[in-house]
């Protein structure tokens, strides 16, 4: 994840809670989901806790060094993500790039009917929530776990690349459990508008693969290890589907 991303979010996060009251206040139809004030901050607080504890072990956080990236051994890595190691790809990395940023627009998608459009602010609300915790617990995990990218292995791979700050914050993949978080949140909500629409099996499978192929796609570039994104994509469906059942009641 750039750092140019993660402070968007968290930019557009704060921006949002900011105007909590206001959105909850401001529909009077019937709706689907409800706005609590107290709900609201309790859920952006338990995102903005390890978000903000990650933030501090990145400034202390050090850089592999040449002599610990050339004393590697891959081979006492878990068989079922070994063979990683030998992964590369800059074209699956910009795909999964291209995957990711566009899963953010992906709600915008519930403007096409008149459900959505009612309710947009709430969605929007809802979706940053969980963006902040996703990103949360996935970032304060990267930094506790410090696990070492599948290409730092690769003697392929140039020595300037394997030395950038982000090398050793594998565990768990950020590009998966976002997209991930994003199909299943937005498939969860079209349910929810259309419970009796024939197009829900259809938008529930696509927000069961896409997720995988941004999983394989960062496998693919040497990015993330299997255990990586299998975990990411876990993580990023459950947040996806727990943020709307916290808003029916």
């Amino acid at each position: 994840m750039s750092k140019l991303n993660f402070w968007l979010k968290l930019i557009l996060v704060v921006l949002l809670f900011g105007q909590s009251d206001r959105i909850c206040a401001q529909i009077s139809i019937p709706t689907t989901y409800e706005l609590k004030t107290g709900r609201e901050a309790a859920i952006i607080t338990a995102g903005a806790i390890p978000m903000g504890f990650s933030i501090m072990l990145t400034k202390r956080k050090p850089i592999l060094s040449v002599e610990s990236i050339e004393a590697l051994d891959a081979s006492g890595i878990w068989g079922i993500d070994r063979w990683v190691t030998k992964n590369y790809s800059r074209t699956a990395h910009r795909m999964s790039n291209g995957l990711l940023f566009s899963s953010f627009a992906l709600p915008l998608a519930l403007l096409a009917d008149q459900p959505g459009r009612d309710e947009f602010g709430k969605v929007a609300l809802m979706s940053f929530e969980g963006l902040l915790v996703a990103n949360g617990i996935g970032n304060l995990t990267k930094h506790l776990v410090r696990r070492v990218r599948p290409y730092v292995y690769n003697p392929e791979v140039p020595m300037q690349e394997k030395l950038q700050a982000n090398s050793d914050l594998s565990f768990f993949s950020g590009h998966t459990y976002n997209v991930s978080y994003m199909y299943y949140l937005t498939a969860a909500l079209y349910d929810d508008f259309h419970s009796s629409s024939k197009a829900r099996p259809f938008v529930w499978t696509t927000a069961a693969i896409v997720p995988a192929i941004q999983g394989y796609l960062r496998v693919r570039a040497g990015k993330h290890f299997v255990t990586d994104v299998v975990v990411g994509y876990l993580v990023g469906a459950a947040v996806g589907l727990v943020i709307p059942s916290l808003h029916t009641f």
